[in-house]
């Protein structure tokens, strides 16, 4: 029962978040949200966050937080790019500075209020979680009665590089993508939470589907064979029950020296 009020909570918080993303402007009482400082003891007036940039929509730009506490996974934000600075010179894998007045929206993502800049970072290009976003997308597309339908969405990143709060951005943006609130989380965490249904409720140790949901999880590999530039190696998979699956195997990815990832190759796919 707790994690269906979390999930419902979730969803309003998407929707506000939706919102928000289409433009808002008046009061934070006209938005819904309710003005909390950004800092335990900063005073409201000026503050700066540092976020790499995990998805851009026109002005909309979805940040995870870099930096001091960028473990946090909660230090994910929805950040509008003021009038006077281009949108189109933002892209994902970039960092930036946010000067905002101190202040946030308590919503999810986090809002900063009165964005007075947002400025690219010269340094720390990297654009990993657009490419983990495609495949994630690229796996739903695949197979989608695996996924047609679903309430819920699962995504685990657990074993990616990716910080918590890059993870947490990039899966709230598959989740935005199709209009649920994802959960993050393995199959045995979600088991534990209550999201997934056992087979046998009296076997000792259940096999496990989930009725309303799929879960997505991408996974790093150790690199094999010799290679000139930094590559990466993954395997992705989407999850319903155990005979209702689909998977990319070996695959694969290079980064060039200004830091992006050329795409990637699926070695296999596979069925169960």
């Amino acid at each position: 029962m707790k994690c269906r009020v979390c999930f419902v909570f979730a969803a309003l918080c998407l929707c506000a978040a939706l919102l928000a993303g289409c433009g808002r402007t008046g009061s934070a009482a006209a938005s819904g949200g309710a003005l909390a400082p950004a800092g335990s003891s900063a005073p409201a007036g000026e503050a700066t966050l540092t976020g790499r940039v995990v998805a851009a929509e026109g002005p909309s730009l979805l940040l995870a937080g870099w930096g001091e506490g960028q473990d946090d996974a909660g230090r994910v934000y929805r950040v509008t790019v003021p009038e006077t600075a281009d949108p189109a010179s933002f892209e994902a894998g970039m960092l930036v500075d946010v000067v905002y007045n101190g202040e946030m929206l308590a919503l999810y993502p986090s809002q900063p209020v009165d964005v007075r800049a947002v400025r690219s970072r010269a340094d720390g290009f990297d654009d990993l979680c657009a490419l983990y976003l495609q495949v994630l997308e690229d796996l739903w597309q695949v197979d989608e009665g695996l996924n047609s339908g679903i309430t819920e969405l699962g995504v685990d990143l657990s074993g990616t590089r990716l910080s918590p709060a890059e993870q947490a951005a990039v899966a709230w943006a598959f989740g935005e993508a199709h209009g649920i609130v994802p959960v993050q989380g393995t199959r045995e965490q979600l088991a534990e939470q209550g999201w997934l249904t056992p087979d046998d409720p009296a076997a000792d140790h259940p096999m496990y589907h989930w009725e309303n949901g799929c879960l997505f999880t991408i996974a790093e590999q150790p690199a094999s064979g010799v290679y000139n530039a930094p590559t990466l190696c993954f395997d992705a998979q989407k999850w319903r029950s155990g005979t209702g699956a689909y998977f990319f195997r070996d695959c694969t990815s290079t980064q060039s020296a200004l830091g992006r990832w050329g795409g990637y190759t699926v070695g296999a796919y596979a069925i169960s």
